[in-house]
C-alpha cells in the first residue's frame, strides 16, 4: 500500500492510525456563526455574517460557514466560542486544528487570520494566553497567525498542557479566531472549521478533525489488519522484510516514555507476534524496535536509536526490519536482524537523518500459525497516532539503502 500523488487510496495523507477515546469539545464547530459563538474584540470596518454560498465542510452535509470581512476603511475582530471547563492537574492536552478560507488577500505577506486561546478562572490570578510560537501560557494577550498564502490556511497545534500551577480547580477555556492584533483592510476570510481535542498525555498530538453538533464528540478508533490467508501470504517468520512510511501526528518529546506505537505488527496467536514499533523515551534517543516474541522462548529486541531528534508531524519516518533464517544472505549472518529508520521533512522530501543496526534472532524456529497483519496498530489495541503513508513486506530480503530509497 502507497500514496501516489493525485491518486489518494482513502486520503492524500496516507492511512489514519489513530486510536479513541479522545473528545471534540468545540461545539457547532464547523460555522462561526452557529449557537455559542459570539463577536468579539469588533472595531472599524468588520463584520460577521453567516454564508450560505460557501461550506467549508460540504462533505460533511454543513452548507453554512462564517465570513469575516474587513472592509476598505479597516478594521479588527472575530468570532469566540467557549470550550468549558478543562481539568488542570490530571497532565492532559488539548490539540486544536483550524481551517480558514483566504478569500480575498491582497497582500498575503502581512494580512492573515490569528487564533488565540485562553483560560479564566480556576483561581487563576489573571486570564492565562497559549503562545504557540513559545509553547508556553502567559498572561499577555497572545494571537497566533494563520497562514494566508495558499487558498486555505490550516493550523495544528499540537499537545498544549492543560496543567495550571495556579489554578485550584478547573480553568474554562476560550477559542476565538479573526484578526485581533491590528487592523485589516478589504480582506475577506470563510471560517472554519475550528476542532479542539481534549485527550491524555499518550496521545500528544490531534488527530483528524471531527465535526460537532450540541455536545463533545467521542472518537472511535480506526482499526487497520489483514486476517488469516492474505497475512499468511505476507508475512513469514523465518525471513523478509517490512518497510512502514508515516507522519506522526505527536510530538514524540510530549510522549510518555515507553508508550509504544505500533508500525506494523504480525500476530500469530497468544503469546507469539513479530513487531515493529516506535518507542519514545525520556532522557535518551527515541527508538525503532523489532521484537519477536514466542511464548517460553527469550523474546528478541532489536533498538536503532533516532539519534538527538524528537520527530513532529513535521516529518515523515520510514522505518523498517530484515530478519533471516538459517541461510543467512550475502554478508548478513544466518538468523540477523537488521532494524533501519530515515526520517525526511514533510514539506520538501528532504533527508534529515538515517541510521541502522544489527542483532540476531533468539527464537530460531519457525513461527506459526500466521493469524493477522496489523498496520498502524496491533492486537493490544495501541495505535501509531498518524497517517500510514506507505507499508511494503516482502519475504525476500533488501538491503537497506533499498528500504530507504527504492520502495
Amino acid at each position: 500500500m502507497r500514496v501516489l500523488e493525485d491518486y489518494p487510496n482513502v486520503s492524500e495523507d496516507g492511512l489514519a492510525a489513530q486510536g479513541g477515546s479522545d473528545e471534540s469539545v468545540c461545539l457547532y464547530n464547523f460555522d462561526l456563526m452557529q449557537t455559542g459563538w459570539s463577536t468579539v474584540g469588533s472595531s472599524g470596518d468588520f463584520t460577521a455574517t453567516q454564508d450560505t454560498t460557501v461550506a467549508m465542510v460540504e462533505e460533511q452535509g454543513y452548507l453554512s460557514s462564517a465570513e469575516l470581512a474587513y472592509g476598505a476603511a479597516g478594521g479588527q475582530g472575530g468570532r469566540q466560542r467557549s470550550l468549558g471547563a478543562l481539568p488542570y492537574a490530571d497532565g492532559d492536552f488539548l490539540h486544536l486544528y483550524i481551517i480558514v478560507k483566504n478569500t480575498s488577500v491582497p497582500t498575503p505577506s502581512t494580512q492573515n487570520a490569528e487564533w488565540g486561546l485562553y483560560r479564566t478562572g480556576g483561581g487563576l490570578a489573571a486570564d492565562e494566553w497559549w503562545d504557540d510560537t513559545n509553547r508556553n501560557w502567559t498572561v499577555t494577550p497572545t494571537y497566533n497567525d494563520i497562514p494566508s498564502d495558499e487558498p486555505f490556511g490550516r493550523v495544528i497545534a499540537d499537545a498544549i498542557p492543560l496543567d495550571a500551577a495556579g489554578a485550584s480547580s478547573d480553568p474554562t477555556y476560550h477559542i476565538r479566531v479573526g484578526r485581533f492584533s491590528s487592523n485589516l483592510t478589504s480582506v475577506t476570510f470563510h471560517a472554519a472549521l475550528v476542532d479542539a481535542q481534549h485527550s491524555d498525555n499518550t496521545v500528544a498530538g490531534a488527530r483528524t478533525p471531527l465535526v460537532t453538533l450540541s455536545s463533545p464528540l467521542t472518537r472511535v478508533a480506526d482499526v487497520h489488519y489483514l486476517p488469516n490467508s492474505a497475512a499468511a501470504e505476507l508475512w513469514d517468520s523465518e525471513r523478509g522484510v517490512a518497510v512502514v512510511e508515516a507522519r506522526p501526528f505527536f510530538r514524540a518529546e510530549d510522549l510518555p516514555a515507553d508508550a509504544v506505537k505500533p508500525l506494523i505488527h504480525s500476530w500469530y496467536e497468544s503469546g507469539k507476534w513479530d513487531a515493529l514499533h516506535f518507542v519514545p523515551k525520556t532522557g535518551s534517543d527515541d527508538l525503532i524496535r523489532w521484537t519477536r516474541v514466542v511464548s517460553g522462548q527469550t523474546t528478541t529486541e532489536v533498538d536503532c536509536p533516532i539519534e538527538s531528534l524528537d520527530i513532529t508531524r513535521d516529518h515523515v519516518l520510514r522505518a523498517w526490519a530484515r530478519w533471516l533464517g538459517a541461510d543467512g544472505w550475502g554478508e548478513y549472518a544466518p538468523y540477523s536482524v537488521e532494524v533501519g529508520y530515515a526520517v525526511f521533512l514533510e514539506a520538501d522530501g528532504s533527508l534529515v537523518q538515517q541510521g541502522s543496526v544489527l542483532g540476531t534472532l533468539a527464537y530460531t524456529g519457525d513461527v506459526t500459525p500466521r493469524t493477522s497483519l496489523w498496520i498502524g496498530n496491533d492486537s493490544a489495541s495501541r495505535f501509531f497516532e498518524g497517517w500510514i503513508r506507505m507499508w511494503e513486506v516482502r519475504r525476500n530480503p533488501l538491503h537497506g539503502i533499498e528500504c530507504t530509497w527504492r520502495i
